[in-house]
């Protein structure tokens, strides 16, 4: 997928406060491009269609309860990334679980998820990154992913 100039890092990483409870229902929620991008920069949900990648949201819809506008807004496939089914049922959703208990030992919490793509190539002296690309609109499908957890006890 390509991205506007500028635009790589907003979208690439997640930072956010959450709310486990609220008046919001996922059965209502549907993964859609985000209309405020440009639709030569989206991703549609035929990228992801028969492509054995789960769509995995960088701001959880499980930390987004406050409200149904509030939850909606993480199916915004700008929130989402290509993500292998098994990482994403179980390894990501444990390190979402380990941030939710911090925050009962912390007054604050911060959670910056995005994409990487790590160079896996090298020709001479020079390291290249491969990766795939999914979908009618080239979704690039990242070869790691991080998240970034700070715990602070001040305010």
């Amino acid at each position: 997928m390509l991205y506007p100039p500028g635009a790589f890092s907003d979208f690439s990483c997640s930072n956010f406060f959450f709310t486990t409870s609220g008046v919001s229902d996922r059965e209502n929620s549907y993964f859609r491009p985000d209309p405020t991008m440009d639709r030569s920069f989206s991703s549609d949900n035929s990228d992801y269609k028969y492509s054995g990648y789960a769509r995995g949201h960088m701001a959880p819809a499980g930390d987004n309860k406050l409200n149904q506008d509030t939850l909606n807004d993480t199916f915004y496939l700008t929130n989402i990334l290509p993500q292998d089914f098994d990482n994403n049922k179980d390894f990501w959703n444990r390190m979402e679980i380990y941030w939710r208990d911090l925050t009962e030992r912390f007054p604050e919490v911060r959670v910056f998820s995005g994409p990487l793509m790590m160079a896996n190539m090298e020709e001479g002296t020079k390291k290249f990154a491969k990766y795939e690309v999914i979908g009618p609109n080239g979704v690039t499908v990242p070869t790691h992913l991080f998240k970034l957890i700070v715990a602070d006890h001040s305010q």
